[in-house]
């Protein structure tokens, strides 16, 4: 603890530690005096805290309320008590110094007084005396007697506002004069500090010392120490033993003596000596330093080096000490060397030394030299080993010592494939006295081996990284794409080097055989060869073929056996023709000895139109060999193809055998022409349209027009290269008649293009449309929809561009006219369209119309031939129950249609209605309806039952002109609408 935090708060409210402190006092104090002058008047509640040396702040203690209301307001208070900040010793003298009160106290002197004071306050019968009076923050008290404490007090005077002699209350200077004493400081290594002292205070002391207290300080650089005290003993012991410190740290020491005792029965102030007494020198020490860290050993057959980290600065670290085996055999600095016997095993540990001692030892490495052993590893089957019969061939790892008095009791053997072992991997263990063990090895492969010796089960094992690695030549992999393929009069072998491995290949063996399974050795050949080719052989004749590398004396598996059969080979054609692939070829002669009893066509798709032609790698169907053709027609638009074929014969296993392959043929299928072509004819215009669904998405389309009684080798390119799938043609004549196709042309070969079906198309300008609104009717019916006639005016109709008008096409859209479904088409005299939906809670439509013309000899159903003009959308919605007025104002002496307003109302379930007329104040004027209906739309005059208000009251009398209310009352809706009378 580092001392206390005192707080004030003068609102009656409890301070907490977030408060601002009025004063920080030592650990020592236990009482604090607080000038309060300026809070006369008022409630103070008083806390106070603990804080540690880095200013953390304990729990607040309980609070302590005090009146302040009885003092004076507006006048100078008795100062503060002093607060004193350290004692010194010197000889006999003590010397004590305090802090300056503030400046609101208005100190004028401080008086120290005799041990009188204490009396003097409590019964005021004995008049103390005053030692001295100073007006500086120090006093020395000399000629002082060791061990015989005299309390002095000290006090703070100044002058109240009455000019009374006003004096603070006492601080008490209770030092306690030693003699010079020794104290020393010794570390204990991993066990603490040893303080001692030989301090002898008399035991007839009046008060005698009893007990010792002592303080320790942390050191830190360029920080002045703080001694906090850590223990009080009793005056008896001269010893204490500091457990609580940290290895690596300097601590500093002081030891005081202190008096706790009553004179005659009365409590005197505790007496402690001073913190500084000129003399006694407070000793300073460093504790034994941290275990090093990062311990590891590094063995190999004759010698071990270790390594650690060094321990931090602030340890102060001299040297380092290893234990070899339990003796002390080094004090090095770093990173030792150590002799070893192979095969033996050794104990190290390391410990870090400084001024304190030495630091608790770090964690034992046991470790095995390497023993003196190279195995031999080896293909072949040791001179010493019996075999057993068609034993798999392994890798021999034999030589494994246990040498007499060596610790080795066994050996880990591994495995890679790289000399760096980092695809390494366990294969075997063995233990004493096992000297050999095998491994079948990673074929096509150079290996490499490590044997790691241990000391058994559970045990020590030898430096994986430093033991010895050899490695050794495997029987390479076979050769790849390993295949026969016959000719004439000819053999011709072809292979590639293995795909996979490291083993070298120095050569390749050709076995030659007439029989599956006999194949003899024909011939030896260079490992840079990729081909042989073998001219000794009889056409008409199945030869059987294999291969194996060769690599440092060791051959590999044999490749997979092949059979073919040389003699003749077919001539083959092929074109592409209405979506097939037309093959025929001339057919082979065939010995009646022969096996060949087939043909097989293999197939390669071509990865893109006019690419390399590959040849084909697999079959793709057989026919007998009294057939020479065949027809494909698995084949795609815009897509080419390889074709080959061969004589062959099925073994009896129903392997297949190959003769003479023939030459390949290429068949390239056009593109398929573009579809779904449409050509909507305008004013001296034709606007194309088409989709493309090819394989193949790179294309470019020419568009070709004639006149329709033309040729079709009239046709003209009028646009190419068009990247787009619509295209319009311009400047035609009217009422003439065209024809159109559209080519897809592939970029990757202009030479193959599709062609799609023609289209007619007949320009010429469209109805006249003068007004393209249309107006909406709902009744019990459905929507009426009705608009004004096309070509309506005298002019609108011109027989030189025009066709006359063939009628109109009604569209309906339940989506609000995001799509549309075809209703009707109706002719030129029919201007309304009655669509039979239900409309009393039902749905919302809009609806569309179109306008077109009749040319001659057309079936009007074909758009591509008949020309329209849209007139507008109208929306109808599905109807709820409401009212609604056909206008709002009426006219008694207007014209026939103002003198009554018709009352439209829909009712959607069975109800009875009522329908009355108020005048604006609320005054009923005349009940129109008050009877139950059925489901539907009345008031209006086309209705069942229709319903009007001509202006007069329920007496017959036309009422004044102003503002009526209708209101209606059905299914619990009430409205109420407004009509205007004016007459």
């Amino acid at each position: 603890m580092a001392g206390y935090k005192i707080y004030l708060s003068l609102s009656g409210v409890t301070p907490t530690v977030t408060s601002t402190p009025i004063a920080t006092v030592g650990p020592t104090r236990t009482s604090r005096n607080n000038y309060v002058a300026a809070a006369a008047g008022s409630t103070g509640v008083y806390s106070v805290s603990a804080i540690d040396g880095f200013g953390n702040a304990s729990d607040m203690s309980a609070p302590s309320t005090v009146n302040l209301n009885n003092l004076p307001i507006g006048v100078i208070n008795a100062p503060q008590a002093p607060h004193l900040i350290n004692t010194t010793q010197s000889g006999n003298s003590l010397t004590y110094t305090w802090l300056l009160n503030s400046q609101l106290d208005n100190v004028t002197s401080y008086s120290i007084y005799d041990s009188n004071y204490v009396s003097y306050i409590a019964t005021t019968t004995i008049t103390p005396t005053v030692v001295a009076t100073v007006l500086t923050p120090s006093y020395t008290l000399s000629a002082l007697s060791y061990w015989q404490p005299m309390p002095y007090y000290l006090v703070a005077n100044n002058f109240l506002a009455t000019s009374t002699p006003g004096i603070s209350l006492p601080a008490t200077l209770a030092a306690l004069p030693v003699p010079t004493y020794v104290v020393t400081a010794v570390v204990q290594p991993t066990q603490g500090v040893n303080v001692s002292w030989n301090m002898a205070p008399p035991a007839v002391a009046t008060p005698y010392v009893d007990s010792v207290v002592i303080y320790r300080a942390l050191e830190r650089p360029a920080l002045t120490p703080y001694f906090r005290p850590i223990a009080t003993v009793l005056v008896s012991t001269s010893t204490y033993l500091d457990a609580n410190v940290t290895p690596g740290t300097q601590y500093s020491y002081m030891v005081t003596g202190r008096s706790n005792n009553f004179v005659n029965g009365t409590p005197t102030p505790m007496f402690e000596s001073s913190v500084s007494v000129t003399g006694i020198a407070y000793p300073t020490v460093i504790t034994w330093p941290n275990v090093p860290a990062g311990f590891s050993a590094n063995t190999g057959s004759n010698a071990t080096t270790l390594y650690w980290t060094p321990n931090p600065t602030t340890d102060s670290v001299q040297s380092y000490t290893v234990l070899r085996n339990g003796i002390t055999t080094a004090t090095p600095i770093m990173t030792p060397v150590f002799a070893e016997t192979p095969g033996s095993t050794s104990v190290y540990q390391v410990f870090a030394n400084n001024a304190g001692g030495s630091s608790t030892g770090s964690a034992a490495i046991t470790v095995l030299a390497i023993p003196s052993m190279t195995p031999t590893v080896s293909v072949n089957t040791p001179t010493w080993y019996t075999p057993v019969a068609s034993q798999t061939p392994m890798v021999w790892i034999s030589g494994l010592t246990y040498p007499p008095g060596s610790a080795v009791q066994g050996y880990t053997i591994y495995r890679a494939t790289d000399s760096a072992f980092v695809t390494g991997v366990p294969v075997a263990t063995v233990v004493a006295p096992t000297t050999f063990v095998t491994d079948p090895g990673q074929t096509g492969y150079i290996n490499y081996y490590k044997a790691v010796a241990n000391t058994g089960a559970g045990g020590v094992t030898a430096n994986f990284t430093l033991s010895g690695l050899i490695g050794i030549n495997l029987w390479p992999n076979p050769p790849s794409s390993f295949l026969a393929s016959a000719s004439a009069n000819a053999v011709t072998l072809s292979w590639s080097a293995p795909t996979t491995g490291s083993s070298p290949v120095t050569a390749y063996d050709i076995y030659q055989g007439t029989a599956s399974g006999a194949e003899t050795l024909l011939a030896p050949v260079p490992s840079l060869g990729g081909s042989y080719p073998i001219t000794q052989v009889t056409p008409g004749v199945v030869y059987y073929y294999y291969m194996n590398s060769i690599g440092g004396g060791l051959n590999s598996a044999p490749t997979s056996e092949q059979a073919v059969i040389p003699g003749p080979a077919p001539i083959l054609n092929g074109v592409a023709s209405n979506g097939q692939a037309l093959l025929t070829w001339s057919p082979v002669a065939v010995a009646t000895t022969s096996p060949i009893t087939e043909y097989v066509v293999s197939k390669l798709t071509m990865p893109t139109p006019g690419s390399s032609v590959p040849a084909p790698t697999y079959p793709f169907t057989t026919s007998n060999l009294t057939t020479n053709s065949y027809s494909d027609s698995a084949i795609a638009y815009n897509t080419g193809y390889a074709y080959k074929v061969a004589p062959i014969a099925i073994a009896t296993t129903g392997a297949t055998i190959y003769g003479s392959y023939s030459n390949p043929v290429t068949v390239l299928e056009s593109p398929q022409g573009p579809t779904n072509v449409v050509a909507v004819s305008g004013d001296q215009l034709v606007q194309l349209r088409w989709n493309y669904q090819g394989t193949f998405a790179n294309n470019t389309y020419s568009i070709q027009r004639k006149l329709g009684t033309a040729p079709v080798s009239a046709y003209q390119t009028i646009a190419s290269g068009l990247n787009g799938v619509d295209y319009t043609d311009t400047g035609l004549l009217d009422k003439t008649l065209y024809n159109y196709q559209i080519i897809a042309v592939p970029t990757a070969s202009a030479t193959l293009t599709g062609t799609s079906q023609p289209v007619n198309a007949l320009p010429a300008k469209p109805p006249v449309i003068d007004s393209a609104a249309l107006t909406l009717t709902q009744n019990q019916s459905g929507n009426t929809i009705s608009w004004l006639a096309a070509n309506s005016n005298l002019n609108d109709f011109v027989p030189a561009t025009m066709y006359p008008l063939g009628g109109y096409s009604i569209y309906r859209s339940d989506d609000g006219g995001g799509t549309y479904q075809f209703l009707q088409s109706q002719g030129v005299s029919l201007t309304s369209y009655i669509d039979p939906v239900t409309i009393i809670n039902g749905s919302s439509y809009t609806y569309e119309v179109f306008a077109f013309d009749a040319p001659p000899n057309v079936n009007t159903n074909n758009p591509n031939m008949i020309h329209q003009s849209v007139y507008g959308t109208i929306t109808a919605a599905g109807l709820t129950e409401s009212v609604a007025l056909d206008r709002n104002s009426l006219r008694p002496f207007g014209a026939s249609n103002e003198q009554v307003v018709h009352v439209r109302f829909v009712v959607t379930a069975p109800t009875n209605v009522q329908i009355k007329v108020y005048t604006l104040s609320g005054v009923f004027v005349k009940q129109l309806v008050n009877q139950s209906f059925g489901t539907g739309i009345y008031g209006i005059a086309s209705s069942s039952y229709p319903l009007v208000w001509d202006g007069h009251n329920a007496s017959g009398d036309l009422v004044a002109s102003g503002v009526y209310l209708i209101t209606t009352e059905m299914n619990g809706l009430q409205t109420i609408d407004k009509i205007a009378v004016i007459k």
